[in-house]
C-alpha cells in the first residue's frame, strides 16, 4: 500500500486505510486473509482501532470465520494486521468477498474509518480446468476503466472467453455514447490468455463531458469460455464498473444494482444475487431499503420475494441481497423479476436504482438448447444490438430465422430510419459449442428533437432448438436514444409473446412493456384489452388495470389468460391497450397485439378407419382418433388427445400430460380403477382401457381418477347411529398408535380413548379403550374449548395425543401395544388458561416443522404463529414467534371461515404453514429453526373468492397424496373430490376433479358431521380418504397410477 500525504491546508490529515488481500480458499482447513492497517502518518499517541467482519457474497461460519477485537497502535506506529481465517471447502462457485471495517475511537484525529475487501478466489472447479473471474474498479470521466479477468492457475493450453458490455439499470445508467473501444453496448469480443498467463485487464475508454450528474454504471459480462470455466458454473459472469462524475458541485453518490443470471434447475431453489454498490463510499452509515417487483417472473411462483433494509457502513462500498429462484420443470420462457433499492431521504442522491434478474429456462420439451433473445439501448447512429442466447451449447449447428420490425405506438421508428435494407431479416447460425451470438443494426442519426424510438426484433422457426417456453416466436424491443435538443425524451414500448391456445385449461399471453429510459419518480400506465378476431370470454379472458413504474424501473409486464379448446381454427389476435396517467410518456396511447395460434392440429392429427388401426403418435402435440374397430392409439411424446371411437380399444397416452376423449357422459360410463389401468365403458364408446393417461374428457366435463370409490364400511362404527353425533363432542382422528405402518382409527368417546387397529389386509379390528382420558367423563367436552390431535412427538413411529387443556398442553405417550401411558405436561401453554380459548378462535395444530422427526406445537394466536419445538421426550421448549402472520391481527379471525394447517410443500422435510384464505391458498416455508419466511398466494383456490365459504362445509385437507414427499391439497367440494398437487416449490397445480364422493352433492354436508380425513391406510406410500359416514367408516383407496 502506497501512501499520498495531503500538503493543502492546516489541522491533522492522518487517515486510517485498510488493505484487500486475496486468497485462495483451498479444499479444507483454512487460510489466513491478513488485511494490511495503516495509519497514514505517525500519531504521537496510542491509538485503539475497533474492528470487525462485515459478510459480502461470502458468509461467516461458512466462507470465513467472523472476527471482532480492537488493534492497538503504540505512539509512533503505522501498521498492524488483522488475520481472518478463510474456510476452505471443495464446493464449485463464483469468487467471494468479505469486508473489514476499522473503526478509530472519537478522540483520534479522524475518526472516518475505512473497510478493506477481501477476495477468496475459488479454485474448484467441475473439470480439471482454469477457473476464470473477474474484479473492476471505479475511474473518472475521461480515463479508462479496467477489468481485471484472472485464471485461478495457468493453463498447458490457450484460453479463451468471450465478453461485452452492457448497460446498467435504471437511475445512474451509462449509454453506447459513455464509452468507446470495447465498449460498444453489445458487441462481442474475444479475450484470450496464452499458456502460463493468469491475469489480463479489459480497458474501456470512458469519454469526458461537462454534464453535472450523478455517477454511472456499466456492466462487463463474460461468457463461452474455451478451455477453461467461469467460477462458480454459470452461464455468465459480470461486473460492475463505477464511472465517476467530476463536474459541477455537490454530491453524484449513485446507488447501482446489478443483473444477475440464473438457471432456474428443476426443483428446489437457486440464489439470485444482486450486487448493490454505492459509486463512493460515504464518510456515514445508509440504509437502503429494498424490494423485489414481479416482471414476467412471478412471486411465489418463480421466486420468493423479498424486502428488507441492506445496511452500509461507513465506508462500504458493496453489499447483496440474496432472492431464492424457486425450480421447476414447467416450460416457459427465459423470465425477469426486479429489485429496487432506495436511500434513505437523508443520503446524498436519494435516486434509487433497479436491477433485473434472469432466469433462465433450462426445461425443454425434447434435448434441444433452448434459445432466449434480450435487447438494449443505443443512440442514434450507433448500432442496435440484440443478443441471442442458447441455454446450453450444441453439439451441432443451431439456426434460427429472425425480422426486425417496426416497433409500436408513439416512438417507432419507421424502416428507412432505421437499418439498412441488407439485414432486416436473415438466419443466425450458431457453431458448435456457442452459446451467444449478437445481431447488429446500423441506426441513421438525425437532427430532429423527437421522443425515443424502438425497434422489435422477432425469432421464429429453430432448427435443432427451441424457442424458449416453445413459443411459437420471441420478440424483443429494442430502444433508440435521441440525442437532438433538451427536454424529456421518454417514450413506451411494447412486444407480446405469441402463444398456443394449448390443449389444458388456460395458456397465458405476457405483455412486455418496456420505458425507454429510467424516470426519476413514479409513473403509472393503464391498460385494457380489446378484442381482435380472438374474442375476450371465449378465447381470453379480458383484463384492464394499471401498471405501475417505480423510480427508476423500465419494464413492467402484463398477464393476459388464454382459454383452450379443441376446434380447429386460424390463428387469432387481441391486443392490449396502454394509456399513459402522465404526460412524461407522451400523449399517446399504445396499442400492443398478441397473437394466439392454434395448437389442436400442433403435432400430428392421424384419424383411422373402421378397421382394427394401429396408431403411434409424434413427439408433439397429436391428435389420434380410431373411428371404429378395436384399436390401439399411443401418443408417444407431447400433450396428446386419444378418440378410440367405437369399439373396444386401447388407449396408452405415453409421455406428456394426455387426455381420452368419449362421446359418452360420465353417468353413462362405468370407470373401472385397476392395479395399472383403468377402464371406461359405455354403450357408445365400447369398452376402452386406458393406460398412462391423465385426464379423461366425458361429454359433460373433464375427470381424473386418482381415488378408487369407496365399498361398504371398513368400521361399523364411529357413525351417528353409534353416537357419534359430531366432531366437536366426539372428535375422530386417522393415525398409526402402534407403529405397525397401518393406519387406526381412533375416537375421543365418552369414557375416553377408543381405537380400531388397521391391518395388512385392509381390515380393522373392534374397538377397544386403551385409555380412560381425553373424553366426556374427564372433562373434555368439545373439541372446540379442548382440542385434541395426534402426532409422534419422541420420534418412536407411533401417534402421540396431545390435549390442549385448561393448563396447558398434556401429552400421552403411545406404546407398542397400541394403549397409551398416562398423560403428563408437555408444556403449560396452548391452553384455557393461557388465553387459547377454543379452536375457531385460536387453533393448534402439530407438526414437525424444524425437520427432527419429531412433532411440534403450532397456534394461531392474536398476533401470529407460535411455535414450541419439541424435545423428543413428551415436553416442548417455550413458546417462540414463528411468523407474524396467520394470526387474528391479520385477518384470520377464526378457522372455520379461514383454516390453517400445517405440512410439508417444498420437500425439504419440515412441514410449512398453509392458510385458506380469501384470494386463495397461501404457504410461509419453513426456515427450519421453528421461524416462517413470509406468506405468499401461491394458488387462487380453495378460497372464499373460489366459493370455499368455511371448512364445516367444504374442509380441505393438506397432505402427501401421490408419495413424491410434498404436500397436496385435498377438497370436498360440492360435487365431490379436487386435488391440487405440489409442485415442490410451495406451489400448486390447478385443482383437478378427481372423484364424485365426499361433496355436498354425495350428503356430506358437513364436516362436524360427517368428518373426512386423509391419511396412508394401507402402507403403500399414498394417501387415502377416509370419510365417517352414516353406516361408518368409509375408505377411497388411492390407487395411485393416474396422477395428475
Amino acid at each position: 500500500m502506497g501512501i499520498i500525504l495531503d500538503n493543502d491546508g492546516t489541522g491533522s490529515n492522518l487517515a486510517v486505510l485498510v488493505g484487500s488481500p486475496i486468497v485462495y480458499e483451498n479444499d479444507s482447513g483454512t487460510k489466513m486473509a491478513r488485511f494490511e492497517v495503516r495509519l497514514s502518518q505517525p500519531h504521537s499517541a496510542a491509538l485503539a482501532l475497533a474492528y470487525n467482519t462485515i459478510d459480502g457474497t461470502a458468509a461467516a461460519g461458512q466462507d470465513y470465520t467472523a472476527v471482532t477485537g480492537t488493534l492497538n497502535f503504540v505512539a509512533g506506529q503505522v501498521v498492524g494486521y488483522v488475520d481472518v481465517p478463510v474456510l476452505g471447502d471443495t464446493a464449485l462457485e463464483n469468487t467471494e468477498t468479505f469486508f473489514l471495517k476499522v473503526t478509530p475511537p472519537t478522540a483520534a484525529p479522524s475518526n472516518a474509518g475505512s473497510v478493506g475487501i477481501a477476495t477468496i478466489l475459488n479454485d474448484d472447479a467441475a473439470i480439471a480446468q482454469p477457473s476464470i473471474s473477474v474484479s473492476s474498479y471505479a475511474v473518472t470521466e475521461g480515463d479508462y476503466m479496467a477489468f481485471t479477468v484472472t485464471l485461478d492457475q495457468p493453463s498447458a493450453g490457450v484460453v479463451s472467453v468471450r465478453f461485452r458490455t452492457l448497460t446498467g439499470n435504471g437511475l445512474g445508467t451509462a449509454s453506447d455514447y459513455d464509452t468507446s473501444y470495447y465498449g460498444d453496448i453489445g458487441d462481442l469480443y474475444v479475450l484470450t490468455f496464452a499458456p502460463g498467463e493468469t491475469t489480463k485487464t479489459i480497458s474501456i475508454y470512458i469519454p469526458s463531458d461537462s454534464t453535472d450528474e450523478i455517477d454511472q454504471s456499466i456492466t462487463l459480462e463474460l461468457f463461452d469460455p474455451s478451455n477453461a470455466e467461469l467460477a462458480g458454473g454459470g452461464p455468465a459472469l459480470r461486473a460492475m464498473g463505477i464511472i465517476l462524475d467530476n463536474d459541477g458541485v455537490g454530491s453524484n453518490l449513485a446507488v447501482l444494482v446489478g443483473s444477475p443470471i440464473v438457471y432456474e434447475n428443476d426443483s428446489g431453489t437457486k440464489l439470485a444475487r444482486f450486487e448493490v454498490r454505492l459509486s463512493q463510499p460515504h464518510s456515514a452509515a445508509l440504509a437502503l431499503a429494498y424490494n423485489t417487483i414481479n416482471g414476467s417472473a412471478i412471486a411465489g411462483q418463480d421466486y420468493t420475494a423479498v424486502t428488507g433494509t441492506l445496511n452500509f457502513a461507513a465506508g462500504q462500498v458493496v453489499g447483496y441481497v440474496d432472492v431464492p429462484v424457486l425450480g421447476d420443470t414447467a416450460l416457459e420462457n427465459t423470465e425477469t423479476f426486479l429489485l429496487k433499492v432506495t436511500p434513505p431521504t437523508a443520503a446524498p442522491s436519494n435516486a434509487g436504482s433497479v436491477g433485473i434478474a434472469t432466469i433462465l429456462n433450462d426445461d425443454a420439451t425434447i434435448a434441444q438448447p433452448s434459445i432466449s433473445v434480450s435487447s438494449y439501448g443505443t443512440t442514434e447512429g450507433d448500432y442496435m444490438a440484440f443478443t441471442v442466447t442458447l441455454d446450453q451449447p450444441s453439439s451441432g449447428t443451431v439456426s434460427v430465422n429472425y425480422g426486425l420490425l417496426s416497433g409500436t405506438g408513439y416512438g417507432t421508428l419507421s424502416q428507412t430510419e432505421s437499418v439498412t435494407l441488407f439485414n432486416r431479416t436473415g438466419t443466425l447460425v450458431f457453431a458448435p459449442g456457442e452459446t451467444t451470438l449478437t445481431l447488429q443494426f446500423n441506426t441513421n442519426s438525425d437532427n430532429v428533437d423527437e421522443i425515443d424510438e424502438s425497434l422489435t426484433l422477432v425469432l421464429f422457426d429453430p432448427v435443432n432448438a427451441e424457442l424458449a417456453g416453445a413459443a411459437q416466436s420471441l420478440s424483443a424491443s429494442g430502444i433508440v436514444y435521441d440525442n437532438d435538443g433538451v427536454g424529456n425524451n421518454i417514450a413506451m414500448a411494447g412486444v407480446a409473446t405469441a402463444v398456443h391456445e394449448s390443449l389444458y385449461p388456460t395458456n397465458e399471453v405476457v405483455f412486455e412493456i418496456k420505458l425507454s429510459q429510467p424516470f426519476s419518480s413514479q409513473l403509472q400506465v393503464n391498460y385494457t384489452t380489446v378484442d381482435g378476431t380472438a374474442l375476450a370470454g371465449s378465447d381470453y379472458v379480458g383484463a384492464t388495470g394499471t401498471v405501475t413504474f417505480a423510480p427508476g424501473q423500465t419494464v413492467a409486464y402484463v398477464r393476459v389468460t388464454v382459454l383452450a379448446d379443441t376446434i380447429v381454427e386460424s390463428g387469432e389476435t387481441f391486443s392490449l391497450l396502454l394509456t399513459p396517467t402522465s404526460l412524461a410518456l407522451g400523449p399517446a396511447n399504445l396499442s400492443v397485439q398478441a397473437i394466439i395460434a392454434d395448437n389442436d392440429y400442433s403435432g400430428s392429427d392421424i384419424t383411422g378407419t373402421a378397421l382394427n388401426d394401429y396408431i403411434v403418435g409424434t413427439a408433439g402435440n397429436d391428435i389420434l382418433a380410431g373411428i371404429g374397430g378395436n384399436d390401439v392409439l399411443i401418443g408417444a411424446q407431447g400433450g396428446d388427445i386419444l378418440n378410440g371411437g367405437i369399439g373396444n380399444d386401447l388407449l396408452d397416452g405415453s409421455a406428456g400430460g394426455d387426455r381420452a376423449v368419449f362421446s359418452a357422459t360420465r353417468a353413462q360410463s362405468t370407470v373401472t380403477v385397476g392395479s395399472s389401468a383403468l377402464t371406461v365403458s359405455s354403450a357408445l364408446d365400447g369398452t376402452d382401457t386406458l393406460v398412462r393417461v391423465e385426464q379423461i374428457q366425458f361429454a359433460d366435463g373433464l375427470y381424473s381418477f386418482t381415488f378408487r370409490n369407496p365399498g361398504a364400511a371398513v368400521v361399523a362404527n364411529f357413525n351417528p347411529a353409534n353416537g357419534w353425533a359430531s366432531q366437536d363432542q366426539f372428535p375422530r382422528h386417522i393415525a398409526d398408535v402402534n407403529g405397525d405402518g397401518f393406519a387406526d382409527v381412533v375416537g375421543f368417546g365418552f369414557s375416553g380413548v377408543l381405537v380400531s387397529f388397521g391391518s395388512a389386509n385392509g381390515s380393522f379390528s373392534g374397538t377397544s379403550l386403551v385409555v380412560a382420558n381425553f373424553g366426556q367423563t374427564a372433562g373434555w367436552a368439545s373439541d372446540n374449548q379442548f382440542h385434541r390431535e395426534l402426532a409422534d412427538v419422541n420420534g418412536d413411529g407411533r401417534h402421540d395425543i396431545l390435549g390442549f387443556g385448561f393448563a396447558g398442553t398434556l401429552v400421552s405417550l403411545a406404546r407398542a401395544d397400541g394403549t397409551f401411558a398416562n398423560p403428563t405436561t408437555g408444556i403449560a401453554n396452548f391452553g384455557t388458561n393461557q388465553g387459547w380459548s377454543s379452536q375457531n378462535g385460536f387453533a393448534r395444530t402439530v407438526g414437525d416443522v424444524n425437520g427432527d422427526g419429531k412433532a411440534d406445537i403450532i397456534g394461531f394466536g392474536f398476533a401470529g404463529a407460535l411455535v414450541s419445538l419439541g424435545n423428543g421426550n413428551g415436553t416442548f421448549q417455550a413458546v417462540q414467534t414463528g411468523v407474524a402472520n396467520f394470526g387474528v391481527a391479520q385477518g384470520w379471525t377464526n378457522d372455520n371461515n379461514f383454516h390453517r394447517a400445517v405440512a410439508d410443500v417444498n420437500g425439504d422435510g419440515r412441514d410449512d404453514i398453509v392458510g385458506f384464505g380469501i384470494a386463495g391458498t397461501l404457504v410461509a416455508l419453513s426456515n427450519g429453526n421453528g421461524t416462517f419466511g413470509p406468506a405468499q398466494l401461491v394458488l387462487s383456490d380453495f378460497g372464499v373468492n373460489q366459493g370455499w365459504a368455511n371448512n364445516d362445509a367444504f374442509p380441505r385437507m393438506v397432505t402427501d397424496v401421490n408419495g413424491d414427499d410434498i404436500a397436496d391439497i385435498v377438497g370436498f367440494g360440492i360435487a365431490g373430490t379436487l386435488v391440487s398437487y405440489g409442485k415442490g416449490d410451495g406451489t400448486f397445480t390447478t385443482a383437478g376433479f378427481d372423484l364424485a364422493n365426499f361433496g355436498t352433492n354425495q350428503g356430506w354436508s358437513s364436516n362436524n358431521t360427517f368428518y373426512r380425513d386423509v391419511a396412508d391406510v394401507d402402507n403403500d406410500g399414498l394417501a387415502d380418504i377416509i370419510g365417517f359416514g352414516i353406516s361408518g367408516v368409509l375408505i377411497a383407496y388411492n390407487q395411485g397410477d393416474f396422477l395428475l
